[in-house]
């Protein structure tokens, strides 16, 4: 089996190229290699008749430090852009299995971190719902994993999941995939089905009849587009959001019903789970604002695009198969743990102490990290058919978590300036629609007073008019405005209305002839 790798401590500067120092091999002339450490920045490069697509947020990197900056610095050193949420080199470096999966990935011309998170995803919807995580405090954990694949619309977020689906083969036990997510009920109704069971009838015999119950225990769910899922998740009375965030912790799901045949029960922790949303920037956005909530905390964010992917298609390297173990076929005839090591449990009971004794006090956003960690970690060691994690995965699993929180936390920068935008937006609209009131009622008033001229000096030059006589010389266009004009004639003792008769005031308008 090929494995695909490439050298992390050298990027290419000439135009065109990668950072991947084999495909120069044989070639040379024109090309300058530089350090750049465990980063891994983007080509400098546009290809031709393409348009660049901005990545959900990015910053820059120095190609000779390895430096981060912000992508709108002003920076004189040469960096190259990349995107945010990136895998570092040395991660996947670190073993051969990352790098089956990058290679895979970029076999199809895809992201290996999507490739990544869908192994990872759909490994916890593959394995046995017997296992579980064992950190020796707070129960045994599900390792159920939901993942949000952020890009641009025709990226490769749906190319990049089926890569990684490929590398999984689905086990023998009764498996749902690839399903559509669309209510909290129907995610339930997945796990649930008719068999005949025997049961005593009235006269004290034995027969079969049909009891809805549930009969499998493994699902896979996607979404190529998050914006239907939020759509639905913000009608009032959905339970989807609700549901979700209670399979991402292999909760309890289903709803008591009056009717039998709408009744769904699935215990917890009686089913293995895995979900994939793909998003673009824009669509995650109503995600993220259910931080309060919980369900943000529940997903992995990977982005979608992928500096690493060969320039040209002669560099693409070959389908590597199937990934070499598959733990999914892991059957545990009872309860099967995965455990952890001291030193891990050590950390884990600090951090817990800390936050039960009210001493630290978390983000919300980060609420969920050691949970996630230790889906992660758990999900790395089966991928090498351990029952142990070991320090390296529990290290990995930080890694992971590290990246996705780059991506997530410049989604949310995203979204706070979004709002900031909008909220502008809408103090302009109110000033623009108050100066456009004031222009009218100032154009109003000019109005008012120049008929009220035009009154005061007809009712002089006649020595008085009846108000219909008043209304029948004004111009039609002017005639709305009598009854407000006539009022400021009086007000300014222009005219003096003695009922059925308008008759001259004692004052005159200053521009009056």
């Amino acid at each position: 089996m090929s494995v695909y790798s490439i050298d992390e401590s050298k990027y290419c500067t000439h135009p065109g190229c990668t950072y991947m120092e084999p495909t120069h091999q044989g070639d040379m002339l024109g090309h300058e290699f530089v350090p750049l450490g465990a980063s891994r920045p983007a080509p400098p490069r546009v290809e031709a008749d393409v348009v660049p697509i901005r990545p959900v947020e990015e910053e820059r990197v120095n190609t000779q430090t390895g430096e981060v900056f912000e992508s709108d610095e002003e920076i004189q050193e040469p960096t190259v852009v990349v995107p945010r949420g990136l895998l570092p080199e040395t991660f996947w470096g670190a073993r051969p299995v990352f790098q089956h999966i990058r290679q895979a990935a970029h076999s199809q011309c895809c992201s290996g971190e999507v490739a990544l998170y869908t192994v990872l995803a759909r490994l916890s919807s593959m394995i046995s719902h017997r296992i579980k995580a064992n950190t020796g405090m707070r129960g045994r954990a599900s390792l159920n994993v939901f993942v949000a694949i952020v890009g641009p619309s025709s990226a490769g977020k749906s190319t990049g999941k089926d890569a990684g689906s490929k590398l999984l083969t689905i086990p023998d036990r009764e498996f749902r995939d690839d399903l559509s997510i669309g209510t909290g009920e129907g995610i339930a109704e997945t796990f649930m089905g008719t068999v005949e069971e025997e049961v005593i009838g009235p006269d004290g015999q034995p027969k079969k009849e049909p009891v809805r119950k549930q009969v499998r225990h493994n699902a896979f769910f996607y979404a190529d587009e998050g914006e239907a899922l939020t759509k639905v998740n913000g009608r009032q009375g959905s339970t989807i959001g609700e549901t979700i965030r209670r399979a991402a912790g292999g909760e309890t799901l289903g709803q008591t019903n009056a009717e039998a045949a709408r009744n769904r029960h699935i215990p917890k922790g009686e089913y293995a789970m895995g979900m994939v949303v793909g998003f673009q920037p824009e669509t995650a956005l109503p995600l993220l604002q259910e931080a309060h909530l919980g369900t943000p905390q529940r997903f992995l964010w990977s982005p979608v695009t992928d500096p690493a992917i060969p320039s040209r298609i002669q560099d693409k390297p070959d389908w590597p198969g199937v990934l070499e173990h598959q733990p999914q076929f892991k059957e545990p005839g009872a309860d099967l743990d995965i455990t952890f090591p001291p030193e891990v449990q050590q950390e884990l009971w600090d951090i817990n102490i800390k936050r039960s004794r009210g001493e630290v006090e978390v983000d919300e956003l980060n609420g969920h990290e050691q949970l996630t960690r230790i889906k992660v970690s758990a999900l790395l060691a089966l991928l090498d058919m351990r029952t142990e994690v070991n320090l390296e995965d529990w290290e990995l699993s930080k890694v992971i978590w590290e990246a996705s929180c780059a991506l997530r936390n410049a989604l949310v920068e995203k979204a706070k300036r979004k709002a900031a935008q909008e909220q502008e937006e809408r103090t302009k609209q109110k000033v623009d629609q108050a100066v456009r009131t004031h222009s009218a009622v100032s154009d109003a008033d000019r109005a008012i007073k120049r008929v009220a001229r035009t009154i005061a000096k007809k009712v002089s030059e006649n020595g008085g008019m009846t108000p219909g006589a008043i209304s029948r010389v004004l111009r039609s266009t002017d005639r709305g405005l009598f009854s407000r004009s006539l009022s400021y004639a009086v007000a300014e003792d222009w005219v003096s209305d003695e009922g059925d008769q308008i008759v001259p005031g004692g004052a005159r308008p200053a521009d009056y002839r």
